[in-house]
């Protein structure tokens, strides 16, 4: 069954693998991720990417991010089109199904709105999801649980736990049912990215390359360094200390995304006399991701925080053969098989110890409440050294556990089993919208605008003139300066960002229309009755066009001579 997918996103890096331009973190991944596999999909004809007029104005961009998104025996199929936003309403009219796909739930208004308002046939929207744990999140979720329910609409969660407290939210809000489906759907990983080293030889290299010790038992932490929206880490070089020995080091890899928190941790393993054994790397360029996995023997996540829904980090070291020593944090049980892939280390946190910081919350930076959060969930720590202790000792067994991460990566999380989970779902979704009935489509196109709530500029702001056209009264010519744009045949120079708007052959018709008119012009009224249903031109088509020309100097308006009852 061949699919349309629209989508709309602000930056051209979403397409590129390592995501450049936007901030390295699992939730721009997995969106490229997402997007990619989209335009390589056999039951996809079509990827729609709507983008803002600049963006989509940036030749040599387009044709950059195509070439990174697109193999060779793909391009110029038609299997990517890039769209102007400002052509959403006509595109969408041609009365073909689509799929809606929302890279973050967080704009999951915006899209709504965009289908109840344009959509001619049976669309499905579809958001993913990153995290719930920010209140502008739950904020921004509220007019989707006010709006009425579509039961062809879905989110995808990333974990049982994350649908749960997003079920828990939704009802607050509203106590209606809720507005659209909530769906697990696995976190997706690029399993032919991460692989596990092939041999001692390849791990060895990975080390040289990174400039690691050989001949030691490696622990890795890898991820943007926080406490507050990450891992506390603190913990981690205490037990450590506590449980290792001289063969044994500890990498803790990531970028600083708390001021001082490097600082903070290396003078901490300074104290407790780790001294090379626990060795800090900075940023991780993101094509070094895989060798990192490959140098180590085991993968640390202490996860304490709301932030994390399902993070990927251990998913990508699992799918590299190595096993993941984790908080039973969230998604980490839906992601990590306890005793087989690795180990869940028991969580528990400290109830109604929160209330000054929920009181607070809608006027507090989300960082500091992060932190609060996190700092109330404690880790079993005498389980976690027992467990870690026997993953440094005992080679074989992280052999086992590895190869098992590795199993069930491919079959849960790779590419093939989340297709087959969210292509049912897509068609699952379209049956439901074909069978909407005519009387519920109307409700959904009336309360567009209230769930939207489009600017009206031109009611809001025209007092702000001296006065609106008078449709009737007022008329134009073309100017001496249009006169000479017609007979030379010159383009009409407009703004770049203008020109996904204009309709060339409504600017032609209207220049030929003024020429016959000659010195007597014409009104609004009789340009949008000559007009309107010959080019199947709305009148506010015709009059933003004529507003151009009127801004650009090729019409003029004709003086009105006073009449005596005008005289003052």
């Amino acid at each position: 069954m061949a699919r349309i997918v629209s989508c709309l996103i602000d930056s051209l890096d979403y397409l590129h693998e390592n995501t450049p331009g936007l901030t390295l973190n699992g939730a721009n991944l997995v969106a490229s991720l997402y997007l990619r596999h989209f335009l390589r999909d056999p039951d996809i004809e079509t990827l729609e990417l709507f983008l803002p007029t600049a963006i989509y104005l940036d030749r040599p961009g387009l044709e950059n991010a195509a070439r990174q998104a697109l193999p060779p025996e793909l391009r110029g199929r038609g299997k990517l089109h890039f769209l102007p936003l400002s052509a959403l309403p006509e595109t969408w009219a041609d009365r073909r199904e689509r799929i809606l796909w929302v890279i973050d739930a967080a704009t999951l208004q915006r899209e709504r709105y965009l289908r109840d308002r344009f959509a001619t046939a049976p669309t499905a929207v579809v958001a993913d999801t990153h995290t719930l744990g920010a209140h502008v999140f739950w904020n921004q979720l509220r007019p989707i649980a006010e709006a009425t329910p579509v039961d062809f609409d879905a989110i995808c969660c990333l974990s049982r736990s994350y649908r749960d407290s997003l079920e828990k939210w939704l009802a607050r809000l509203s106590p209606t049912p809720a507005s659209c489906r909530l769906e697990l759907v696995p976190r997706l990983l690029d399993t032919s990215l991460f692989q596990p080293a092939s041999g001692p030889t390849a791990q060895a290299t990975a080390r040289r390359i990174l400039r690691l010790p050989q001949d030691r038992t490696l622990s890795l932490c890898l991820g943007r360094l926080t406490p507050n929206d990450k891992a506390d880490l603190l913990p981690v070089l205490r037990w450590f200390a506590e449980i290792s020995s001289p063969q044994d080091v500890l990498l803790i890899a990531g970028e600083e995304n708390v001021p001082g928190y490097a600082a903070m941790l290396k003078r901490a393993a300074h104290e407790l006399g780790l001294g090379d054994r626990a060795l800090f790397h900075g940023r991780v360029d993101p094509s070094l991701r895989p060798l990192y996995y490959q140098a180590a023997d085991i993968f640390l996540l202490p996860a304490d925080s709301i932030i994390e829904g399902s993070t990927v980090t251990p998913l990508e070291a699992m799918a590299s053969g190595i096993p993941v020593l984790s908080a039973d944090w969230d998604g980490a049980r839906d992601s990590i098989e306890e005793g087989k892939t690795g180990y869940l280390i028991p969580t528990r946190i400290m109830p109604g110890a929160l209330d000054p910081v929920e009181t607070l919350s809608p006027a507090s930076q989300r960082a500091a409440d992060f932190l609060h959060v996190a700092q109330m969930v404690w880790i079993d720590p005498e389980l976690w050294k027992t467990r870690w202790l026997s993953l440094l000792r005992d080679p074989a067994l992280r052999a086992t556990l590895g190869q098992a991460g590795r199993q069930r990566v491919e079959s849960h999380f790779s590419w093939p089993p989340v297709r087959q989970r969210l292509f049912s779902l897509w068609d699952d979704l379209l049956a439901l919208a074909r069978a909407e009935s005519p009387a519920s489509a109307a409700t959904r196109r009336e309360a567009a605008s209230t769930l939207g709530r489009p600017t009206p500029y031109t009611s809001l702001f025209s007092n702000y003139a001296t006065a609106s056209w008078d449709s009737s009264r007022d008329r134009f010519r073309l100017s001496p300066r249009g006169r000479l744009h017609l007979d030379d045949a010159r383009p009409i120079a407009f703004y770049d960002e203008i020109t996904p708007l204009l309709r060339q052959p409504l600017l032609d018709s209207l220049l030929r229309l003024f020429d016959r008119a000659g010195p007597a012009g014409l009104s609004l009224a009789e340009t949008e009755s000559a007009l309107g249903s010959p080019l199947k031109a709305s009148p506010d088509t015709i009059r933003f066009h004529c507003g151009l020309l009127l801004k650009t100097g090729i019409l003029d308006l004709i003086p009105v001579t006073p009449t005596g009852n005008d005289a003052p």
